[in-house]
Formats: structure tokens, C-alpha cells, sequence
């Protein structure tokens, strides 16, 4: 989701229902409301700065939740991948070698010793004076955080969950690595998903200004999920079974929109606009490997739960939860295990994080009318979530009778690997 709509929703999340809001109400707030959209597309990118710390080295100090997330979960660096069998916290030892991580926003790898599966993977974090320009694919970003830790020769699939930039933007350059466009990794996922792929050029001669990467037909999965079909078998990959089913890209919580959506051209992409929605779909994924199963749901509003049925892991988007229907997926799905995920401060580009930031909108001053313009400092959906999870979803899913326990939850370091062997310790 694109986040200078987040901003623009949280300011009005805020302040809709202020009577300073209606009372206020003329051509100074209209002119007020431009001036803080006008200063988020020029002034948000600079004031991120740049940091030289990699990755692995971002303090999670003082976040809440990651205290108690670390108990049994096994973390592995990302220098420290290569054929390294972990020490196994836990007992259970069925699963040899399978692992997880998170990528960022909605992106994930699952793996196992012989395949890679990618999840909506994005790297390349335009800032927000950038969303309006030509899409540029940060490629020094990707090889450094993603496809260096990768074994191509094991990446048989990439799903996406729905067709905006930022799950979208780096498929084509991470299957530009494949020459052949015969033998590149399987893409699963929306009919704009495809044309949006498929409309890349390969071999310009100008190296990757037009980010040329191109999948063969054979190699592209159209999912044509409607209320008729919800549910659509991708495919087995190595040990992997995916199934995807239909969801909703939930709105904003003030603003009755989802973002760009409607039909794609067959041209490449110009800016963030031209990665548009599809009917309002977010794909979720079932992926299920040995007897685990985790669901993969981009969007807090489930379509039809109880046709995925029970899950070890609900892996979710906690954003815009203005609809959303997380106590009824608790109910449905039963997961022993929740993690949350796209609350990461995602125009942020990743060479800049020193602690981890888990902004995703605007704090505003509490008379936005006497104020001279918005600050730029934390006003977190991802603490109201907490606060939420704890006191509303897991009580209401329990109230219901149709949960007898509580869910775990989990919350992943950033690209950092994860045994799934010990996440999936018994209660």
C-alpha cells in the first residue's frame, strides 16, 4: 500500500470526528490539508537521512513486542546461511533445514534444502518524492538484501498477493537473473500482476533503465479468483503445496479507497499509478509443507475463512484495519502461532534503518489548524495493533467458543532467518 495514503489517512483518521475538524471546516483547511501533502512528497524522503549499518545490525531496542517474540525462535544472520545447519532449540525435528524470513512490508522467503519460495519480495523502498517519477528499481538493494542470500537454482516460485508497487516492483528484476525466460521461477498471482510483468522488455541495450526482465506464458500463473471460484491450486514446488484463495484489499479507514486499481495497459510501468488494483483482490496463500500449514494474507479482511480451515501460522497485515474481520479469521483459522506484518516503515530505503521503525503515518499536533505543518515522528498503527490483539481479536475469536487458546504471537526480525521447526513447538 502506498504510504503517502497511509499518511493521508491517518491525518484524517485522526481528525475526522473533531469537532475542531467541522468547525474548521474553509478554504484555510483546504489550503492546510494541500501544504501537508505537498511537504510529505517533498520534504519525507531527505528527512529519513542515510545510515551505513547494514541490515543485521538494526536495534530493536525499546520496540515493543520483539522481547517477547525472540523465546524459542531460532534466529540466523543473514551472513551466516551457507549450509549451516542450525542448533535446533526445540525437540521437534521433522522438518530438517526449513526456515522463514521476513523481507519487509508484505515480503517473505520460505525455504527448505531444496526450494525457495518468494512472497510478494520488495527491496527497492521509493521515497515519496520519488512515487510521482520513473519507476527505478533500486537493483544494488535487491542483490544486497535478497538474491545474495538466495540460491537461484532452488527459487521455483514467486507469489503475489495483489499488483501495487510495493509488492510488485522487483519480480521482474529478480526474474531478469533467470537468461532463459523458459526456465525462470513460476509467478502466481492477479491478471495485472501478469500484463505488469509480462509488458517488461528484455534487451534494450540500456542496462536496467527499463527494467527488462519478461516471463515466458508458460511460466506465469493467472489466478481468475471470483466469488464463483475462490479458492485456485497454484502448484507443488519440491515439497511445497500452494493453494491461493480470494481476499479484499482492505480501505482506508476515513477514505473509501484502496488505492490505484482498474485495468493495466500493456506498457511498462511509469510510476507507483500504473501498478493498479485488480477488482479489489488480495491473494492469500496456503502453503503447506510435511503436515504445516501457514497462511499468508495480505489484507486484515479474510473472503470465505472457513474454506482455508486450520493453520499453524497466520502470517497477516495489520494496516488499515477499517475493515477487517481478524477475530472471525482467529475463529476459522485457529493458528497456533500470529504474525503480524506491513507496518514497517517501507519509504524508508533499507541502507537507512539504525533502529527499526515501525512508522507508517503522521503524529499530528492536536489543533492541526494553529499548527505550521505536520511532523514527522511516530504515530504507529503497529502499537494500536497490540493493543487491539490483546483486548479485542483474541477475546472476541474466544468469546465465540470456536477458539479455545490464545495464538502465539510472533514478531520477526527483519531479514533475519527463522527456524520454522521451532516455531511450530506444542503448546
Amino acid at each position: 500500500m502506498p504510504r503517502i495514503f497511509h499518511d493521508l489517512n491517518e491525518l484524517l483518521r485522526k481528525h475526522l470526528n473533531s469537532k475542531s475538524f467541522w468547525t474548521n471546516w474553509s478554504s484555510k483547511h483546504l489550503a492546510f490539508q494541500l501544504k501537508q501533502f505537498l511537504l510529505l512528497l517533498i520534504l519525507a524522503g531527505p528527512a529519513f537521512g542515510n545510515n551505513s549499518k547494514t541490515i543485521t545490525e538494526i536495534s530493536y531496542a525499546g520496540v515493543p513486542g520483539y522481547d517477547a517474540a525472540a523465546g524459542p525462535i531460532l534466529e540466523w544472520s543473514a551472513a551466516s546461511v551457507e549450509n549451516a545447519e542450525p542448533n535446533i532449540k526445540s525437540a521437534v525435528k521433522a522438518m530438517p533445514g526449513l526456515r522463514i524470513r521476513w523481507l519487509g512490508t508484505f515480503g517473505y522467503e520460505i525455504s527448505d534444502a531444496q526450494t525457495t519460495i518468494l512472497i510478494d519480495p520488495f527491496i527497492t523502498r521509493p521515497k515519496p518524492a520519488e512515487l510521482l517519477k520513473p519507476i527505478v528499481i533500486d537493483t544494488n538493494a535487491v542483490q544486497h538484501y535478497l538474491l545474495s542470500t538466495v540460491d537461484l537454482n532452488k527459487l521455483a516460485a514467486i507469489l503475489v498477493t495483489h499488483s501495487h508497487y510495493d509488492h510488485l516492483e522487483d519480480v521482474p528484476y529478480i526474474l531478469a537473473q533467470f537468461p532463459d525466460a523458459n526456465n525462470r521461477p513460476v509467478v502466481a498471482g492477479d491478471p495485472n500482476t501478469a500484463r505488469i510483468i509480462q509488458s517488461y522488455k528484455h534487451g534494450s541495450g540500456i542496462g536496467w533503465v527499463d527494467r527488462s526482465g519478461g516471463l515466458a506464458d508458460s511460466r506465469i500463473n493467472i489466478l481468475n479468483l471470483n466469488n464463483d471460484n475462490p479458492t485456485v491450486e497454484v502448484g507443488t514446488f519440491g515439497r511445497f503445496t500452494i493453494t491461493a484463495f480470494k481476499g479484499q484489499h482492505s480501505r482506508y479507514d476515513y477514505v473509501p479507497w484502496r488505492g490505484p486499481k482498474g485495468p493495466v495497459k500493456d506498457k511498462t510501468p511509469y510510476n507507483y499509478r500504473d501498478y493498479k488494483l485488480f477488482n479489489n483482490l488480495s491473494i492469500g496463500y496456503l502453503v503447506e509443507t510435511n503436515g504445516l500449514r501457514i497462511y499468508f494474507s495480505d489484507s486484515p479482511l479474510v473472503l470465505n475463512p472457513e474454506l482455508i480451515g486450520q493453520v499453524d501460522i497466520l502470517i497477516q497485515t495489520i494496516t488499515s484495519r477499517a475493515e477487517n474481520n481478524i477475530s472471525t479469521c482467529l475463529e476459522e483459522l485457529k493458528p497456533n502461532y500470529y504474525i503480524p506484518a506491513h507496518y514497517d516503515n517501507f519509504l524508508k530505503p533499507l541502507d537507512a534503518f539504525s533502529k527499526f521503525d515501525t512508522v507508517i503515518g503522521l503524529d499530528l499536533p492536536e489543533n492541526i489548524f494553529d499548527s505550521p505543518g505536520p511532523s514527522l515522528v511516530n504515530y504507529s498503527r503497529y502499537n494500536e495493533f497490540l493493543n487491539e490483539f490483546e483486548t479485542q481479536y483474541v477475546p472476541q475469536a474466544v468469546a465465540s467458543k470456536k477458539l479455545d487458546r490464545k495464538p502465539k504471537l510472533r514478531v520477526l526480525k527483519l531479514f533475519y532467518y527463522y527456524s520454522l521447526e521451532s516455531l511450530i513447538l506444542k503448546y
